[in-house]
Parts: structure tokens; C-alpha cells; sequence
């Protein structure tokens, strides 16, 4: 059988030394957050920071479609495994996505983290595209996985509280991040997906255009759909526009109205797990 890369006593000392480097860097830190996979670098991470500085929290994160280590943590703690999701056939935390944790790892982490949370795919996105648009930083899921821990509060902690949240690596694909950033503007309202209905013509089709442009609306993709479910003089187009806040949506849909136009928007704030 081969040996599990993560599941080995040199691969856990070396991620200890990243546990050591966030004490001498931080040393006023309080919490720290670390992605989980098969256990390797929380292991390493925890083990560390506890023999230096037990006071710090040390918070385990992983996947609700992938959650081996924390249902084990939570089964050892006595309570109840909540938030689990079916397996995603292409998790965006691919990096993360370990059927078990190592042997060597998973005592470690029953002995020193202190709390295992899950975060799901949304909210990995959402995280993914927040690093890259404020802090200027590409991070794969399985990294951004910590931040989303934070950012979504899936664990309590003050708000002056000084937290670590281990960004573990950068291997994304361009087209993965763009699809994540794509569906962080419609979780945040900023993007949304309008089907609309007007009379037959490109003089009512530049007079839509002209109500998006007087609120700043920017069309990303526009298709008139088949004669389906519309009559030969009206025109059925779906089109995705980008809108400075959800505000700007219900002007245009007022306005549609006042114009007999046909007007539906949808913009899914999150998946259901």
C-alpha cells in the first residue's frame, strides 16, 4: 500500500515549523484557523502552537460534501454531526477532499484542535473571490476554506479577537476563479440573471438598453430566446447584468412595468446543501 503523503512523521513536523513561524510573527494572536484534508498540516500547525502558546484556539475547517475528520472529531467530542452535505462529485475544495485522515494525524488533532466547523461550496467562493478583490491574494478552495470559516462565523469569537487563518495554497485554475468570483456577484447581489419581455423591434430593444445604461447596469451576456412561450410580435430576452447594489434592480423592474414590459429577476443567494 502506498504511504499517504499527509501521513507521515517528517510531512507533520514540517508543517510545525508553520505553526512556529505564526507565534513569531503574531505573537498576539489568538486564534488560529487551518484547513483539514487528511490532517497533515493542522497536526503539524496545532502541535506546535500548543507547546508554545496553549492559550491559542486552534480551529479546524473542512467541506460539508467531504467531512471525514469532522465527523470523527465531533463523534469523539459526544455531539451531534450537523451541517453534512451530499459528496460533490467536483469539489471546489478539491485539495481538502480526503476520505479519511491519516493514522498518525488524527490523534493529534483529537488532542490539540479545539473545534472542526464546515463550510460549503458558496461559501468558499465567496471567500475565493473576497481574497483575491480585497486582500489581493489567489488562493485555491481548500486555502480560502479558513477565511470563508470567519467570514460566514462559523465559530464565535470576538470581534477585536486577533485570528490566523492559514492560507495553504494558490493552485487554482483561471477558469475555476473566474467561475468563483462569477458566483460571488451574484451571491452578493451584484449580478443578476433578468428575463425580460418587450414588443418586437431594435427600437424597443435600444430603448431597453437605454433603461440600463441610466442605472449604470452592465450587460454581461444577452440572448433572445425562441418563440416558446412568447408571441411572434414580442421579443423574450435573458440577460445577465451587473448592478451597483440589489436597489438598482427593483428602478428597473418599476420602470419595465410603467412600460408594459415583462420583467422577472433571479439572483439565488446560496445553494441549498
Amino acid at each position: 500500500m502506498l504511504a499517504l503523503p499527509f501521513d507521515d512523521p517528517l510531512i507533520i513536523a514540517g508543517n510545525a515549523t508553520i505553526g512556529i513561524e505564526i507565534i513569531e510573527q503574531l505573537p498576539e494572536v489568538e486564534t488560529v484557523v487551518v484547513s483539514v484534508g487528511g490532517g497533515g498540516l493542522i497536526s503539524g500547525i496545532a502541535y506546535a502552537i500548543k507547546h508554545i502558546k496553549p492559550s491559542v484556539r486552534i480551529i479546524g475547517v473542512q467541506v460539508a460534501s467531504c467531512p471525514s475528520t469532522y465527523k470523527l472529531f465531533q463523534a469523539s467530542k459526544g455531539r451531534e454531526v450537523k451541517g453534512i452535505s451530499k459528496e460533490a462529485q467536483t469539489p471546489l475544495a478539491d485539495g481538502i477532499d480526503i476520505k479519511q485522515p491519516g493514522e498518525l494525524c488524527l490523534p493529534i488533532i483529537l488532542r490539540y484542535v479545539d473545534e472542526m466547523v464546515l463550510v460549503n461550496e458558496d461559501e468558499i467562493a465567496m471567500a475565493v473571490s473576497l481574497l483575491a478583490d480585497r486582500a489581493k491574494t489567489v488562493t485555491e478552495g481548500s486555502a480560502a476554506a479558513t477565511f470563508a470559516a470567519v467570514y460566514y462565523k462559523k465559530f464565535s469569537f470576538r470581534q477585536d479577537e486577533v485570528i490566523s487563518c492559514v492560507l495553504s495554497g494558490g493552485n487554482i485554475p483561471l477558469r475555476m476563479l473566474n467561475r468563483c468570483i462569477d458566483r460571488a456577484l451574484f451571491l452578493r447581489g451584484e449580478r443578476y440573471s433578468v428575463s425580460i419581455v418587450v414588443p418586437y423591434g431594435t427600437t424597443y430593444f435600444s430603448k431597453l438598453l437605454t433603461l440600463f445604461a441610466n442605472h449604470d447596469a452592465e450587460i454581461v451576456s444577452c440572448d433572445a430566446t425562441p418563440h416558446v412561450d412568447t408571441s411572434a410580435n414580442r421579443e423574450h430576452y435573458r440577460i445577465i447584468i451587473d448592478v451597483t447594489s440589489p436597489k438598482v434592480i427593483e428602478e428597473i423592474k418599476e420602470e419595465c412595468n410603467k412600460k408594459q414590459y415583462y420583467f422577472s429577476s433571479s439572483c439565488i443567494k446560496s445553494i441549498g446543501e
